[in-house]
């Protein structure tokens, strides 16, 4: 990270900030509301859980959105706007007489949150990061884990002392908060706006090597396989959710907690630690190395018994994280370019998130028939390689800004 000042380093804290505050506070703490709200209105956990799932779905839309906004507001505009409205609909929330109100208010708050996450942060790096691009979105994407880990407690805190309404209005503070820098920072979309280059470009060839823009260079064929190979890695990110439940069929439910609590350890260091390798490495070495070891964990918790095994695979298994955010945007930008990016980014984003929702319903639904999780880690095991054989093919189609596929 050397050489990294200045306006460099204040567009990293605030799309640091922007990355937290979305998926910190909308994906990553929303848990922590379901039994408080479900004993209130009296209803039962799944009429709850329902809203984490408008959510997250209306998150993905809002993201396909992002860079139609961005042609139409500036930067500043977008990021003060929507900051606004994800906000002020937390603070409604706090004030739901009944579910359906909580329904539409988690709506417009989702489709906020993606407006200004995860593809207007990438969007944002890209254009202000040639060089440890990849670096400087793990980071960013690391801070999502950072701040569930923070926040998760802290909301929970505030809503044993002060009920779940409080923890509402605490968690719109938060966004504003974590928005502040992107907001007041003195940056812009594109480091040309302020009279500078983006970091790591020589010369003058940013047009040349940000991608081809042609015909080819968004084939339909490149996109269904980046789609293949990010869709399967958010596949499997489904699995923690399952970590309790696989942990009481193995007759250890105290495992279950710490499984996930290990996973969530990792998530984090895996997100840091993937921007590093793949600096190194390049992305293709780096991502099949996670992937090896995240079948390697499927496959202990597949044959093994005891805690041993459950807390090594819940470890490894936490890797997935890293392929699903930083892995799909890296690929992403490697395939197609900068130029193509804001094209290309949104639809994955949404496919990523949806295959996210279809597994937490597939595992669940596996089980129920099986009364086992065998034929599930057979599945993500299945899952998994086809998505690192999408990825060594891919490796053939790279742009020759990005690191080395």
């Amino acid at each position: 990270m050397k050489g990294i000042n200045g306006k460099y380093l204040m567009v990293l804290i605030a799309m640091c900030g922007t990355i937290a505050s979305s998926i910190g506070t909308i994906i990553n703490v929303s848990g922590v509301f379901i039994t408080p709200v479900a004993a209130e209105f009296a209803v039962g956990k799944g009429s709850i859980s329902l809203t984490m799932t408008i959510s997250n779905l209306v998150f993905a839309i809002g993201g396909m959105a992002t860079t139609r906004i961005l042609d139409h507001l500036s930067y500043r505009r977008t990021i003060t706007i929507f900051t606004a409205i994800f906000a002020g609909t937390t603070v409604l929330l706090a004030l739901s007489p009944n579910l359906a109100v909580m329904y539409l208010l988690c709506a417009l708050r989702g489709f906020a949150g993606g407006a200004v996450g995860m593809v207007f942060s990438t969007l944002i790096l890209n254009n202000w990061f040639i060089k440890s691009n990849a670096l400087m979105t793990s980071i960013a994407f690391g801070c999502s884990g950072i701040a569930g880990a923070i926040l998760s407690p802290a909301a929970s805190a505030v809503i044993s002392r002060a009920g779940w309404r409080a923890g509402y209005l605490f968690l719109a503070v938060v966004t504003v908060l974590l928005n502040l820098p992107a907001i007041l920072m003195p940056i812009a979309d594109t480091p040309e706006q302020v009279g500078m280059k983006p970091y790591g470009l020589q010369d003058d060839t940013r047009a040349s090597s940000a991608g081809t823009g042609d015909a080819s260079a968004v084939s339909a064929v490149l996109l269904l396989q980046v789609i293949v190979f990010a869709a399967g890695a958010s596949f499997i990110t489904a699995l923690p959710q399952h970590f309790p439940g696989i942990a009481e069929n193995a007759g250890l439910p105290a495992a279950g907690s710490v499984m996930l609590s290990i996973a969530m350890v990792i998530n984090t260091a895996g997100k840091f630690l993937i921007g590093i390798l793949i600096s190194r490495l390049g992305v293709l070495r780096s991502l099949l190395s996670y992937f090896a070891l995240v079948m390697c964990g499927i496959a202990v918790m597949l044959v093994g018994s005891g805690t041993g095994p459950l807390l090594a695979g819940a470890a490894m298994v936490g890797l997935s994280y890293s392929l699903n955010t930083v892995g799909s945007a890296t690929v992403t930008r490697a395939v197609f370019g900068s130029a193509n990016y804001g094209k290309i980014y949104p639809k994955v984003s949404l496919c990523v998130t949806v295959a996210n929702a279809i597994a937490a319903s597939v595992i669940g639904y596996i089980y129920d028939f099986t009364v086992s999780y065998q034929m599930v880690f057979c599945l993500l095991l299945g899952v998994a390689i086809i998505a690192s054989v999408t990825l060594i093919i891919l490796s053939r189609h790279r742009q020759p800004e990005a690191a080395a596929v």
